[in-house]
C-alpha cells in the first residue's frame, strides 16, 4: 500500500500479549502505538492524532478521562474491544454512546481477525486522503533532513513529534524547539531557500504529511487550510525574529488603519485616484488584492527615471507583511489611479488562498525572504568582535 495510505493507530490495552500480538499481526499499512495505561494515553492523545483508537476493555475511569479530553479537543475515532460482560452492561455502552463512540468488537479474538475488522472499517469509513500530498513516516531517532541540505518539500505533523536543532560542530546539537501535531516545518525550502537552516530530528515515531514546491498552488486550491496555516506561521516566525533584533520601544498607542473607500462588492473597496490606503504607523486587521487598477507605494527608491518604482498593480497584494505580522506600516499608500481592491481578513484568507493561490505562493515566498535576511542578522548578532 502505497505511504499516502499509511494508517496510525493507538492501541489502549493493559495486556501486553494483546499489544505485542496486534503488532506483530499489522501489515505494512498501519503504524501501531501502545498506551497500557491511562496516564500514557492522556499523553498519547496530546502528542499525537491517530487514524483511529482501540480501547481495549475500557473501564468508568477511561470514560470519564476521555469526556475530560473531548472536552479540550475533538476525539479521534475510536473502537471499542469488549468482552462479553462489557458489552452486557448498558451503562458502560450509554456513556460512550454520549462520547460519540458507537462501534465494538467483542474479545477475544484473533489479531488477524481484528485487522480484517479494521480493514473493513476503514472499506466503510476512508480517511480522507489529499492526492496531491503524501504520508511518510520517520522512525524515532531518524533525521527528517540535516543542515545545508538541498530540499524542495514542507512537512505537516500528522502524529508524533519533531526535534529541531542547530548543528554547532560535528558532535553537538543546539536545541531550537520541539514541534507536535498540527505544526509544519522545512516551509523554508518549500519557498524557495536554497538549503536547510537547521536540523529535524524524529523524536518518537512521526508520521507527517509532505507538500512540495511544484504542487503548492494546487494544494493550497484545494486545501486551503494549508495556505492559511503556513502563511500565519510564516507571519508569527517574521514577528519573533523581528522581536529579537529590534531595541525595546518606549510603549506608542497604536493607531488602527480603517478601512478606507467606498464600497464596490461583497469584501470589496473602491479607491479614487490618490486617496489613501494606508498611512505610515497604523496597524491593520487586514490588507488588499488589487483586482483592478493600481496603487503606489510612496517613498521607495527605484532606478533613476523608473516610473514604476513603488506601484502595486493588478494581482498583488497590498500591506500583507503588516497584516501577517502586526507590524506598522512604514509607507504611505495611496491609490495611482481609480483602483478596485479585495479586502483580505482573517474571515476571507480560506477564500483568498483558494481564489489566488499563486498570489499566496508570491506571499510566501517573500515572507520567507525576509525571514531569512533576519535570520542572518541574528545569527550575526550573536557573534562579537575581540579587542
Amino acid at each position: 500500500m502505497p505511504a499516502a495510505d499509511l494508517i496510525d493507530l493507538l492501541l489502549y490495552s493493559c495486556d501486553p500479549a494483546l499489544a505485542a500480538a496486534a503488532k506483530k499481526a499489522a501489515a505494512d499499512e498501519y503504524l501501531v502505538r501502545v498506551a497500557e495505561n491511562p496516564e500514557r494515553l492522556q499523553a498519547a492523545l496530546h502528542d499525537f492524532t491517530p487514524d483511529l483508537i482501540l480501547l481495549h476493555a475500557p473501564s468508568d475511569a477511561d470514560v470519564e478521562l476521555l469526556a475530560a479530553l473531548k472536552e479540550r479537543h475533538p476525539l479521534p475515532e475510536a473502537i471499542l474491544l469488549l468482552d462479553a460482560a462489557g458489552i452486557e452492561r448498558k451503562e458502560l455502552r450509554g456513556r460512550f454512546l454520549a462520547l460519540g463512540i458507537g462501534q465494538y468488537i467483542p474479545m477475544p479474538v484473533e489479531p488477524r481477525e481484528l485487522f480484517r475488522r479494521l480493514e473493513q472499517y476503514f472499506r466503510e469509513n476512508p480517511r480522507r486522503v489529499n492526492p496531491l500530498q503524501t504520508r511518510r513516516l520517520y522512525r524515532a531517532g531518524e533525521p527528517v533532513y540535516i543542515e545545508n541540505e538541498t530540499g524542495s518539500e514542507c512537512y505537516e505533523i500528522v502524529s508524533g513529534r519533531v526535534r529541531v536543532c542547530r548543528v554547532i560542530d560535528r558532535h553537538t546539537l543546539m536545541d531550537i524547539g520541539e514541534l507536535g501535531p498540527g505544526t509544519f516545518f522545512g516551509e523554508m525550502a518549500l519557498l524557495g531557500a536554497p538549503r536547510r537552516t537547521e536540523v529535524a530530528i524524529a523524536r518518537d515515531d512521526v508520521l507527517v504529511q509532505v507538500s512540495t514546491r511544484e504542487r503548492f498552488t494546487e494544494v493550497a486550491r484545494v486545501d486551503p487550510s494549508f495556505g492559511v496555516q503556513l502563511i500565519r506561521m510564516l507571519g508569527e516566525r517574521l514577528r519573533a525574529l523581528q522581536d529579537q533584533l529590534a531595541k525595546p520601544l518606549a510603549p506608542q498607542p497604536d493607531k488602527v488603519a480603517p478601512l478606507r473607500g467606498e464600497e464596490a462588492g461583497e469584501s470589496e473597496r473602491r479607491f479614487v485616484a490618490g486617496a489613501p490606503l494606508f498611512e505610515p504607523g497604523e496597524r491593520a486587521s487586514f490588507c488588499y488584492i488589487v483586482l483592478r487598477g493600481a496603487v503606489r507605494k510612496l517613498g521607495v527608491d527605484g532606478a533613476p527615471g523608473d516610473a514604476g518604482a513603488g506601484l502595486i498593480g493588478e494581482g498583488q497584494a497590498v500591506g500583507d507583511v503588516p497584516f501577517l505580522t502586526g507590524f506598522p506600516h512604514t509607507h504611505r499608500i495611496l491609490a495611482h489611479e481609480e483602483t478596485i481592491c479585495f479586502v483580505l481578513n482573517k474571515n476571507t484568507l480560506p477564500h483568498a488562498v483558494r481564489r489566488y493561490p499563486e498570489l499566496y505562493f508570491k506571499m510566501a515566498q517573500g515572507m520567507a525572504a525576509m525571514i531569512l535576511a533576519r535570520l542572518d542578522r541574528v545569527t550575526r548578532s550573536q557573534f562579537r568582535e575581540l579587542a
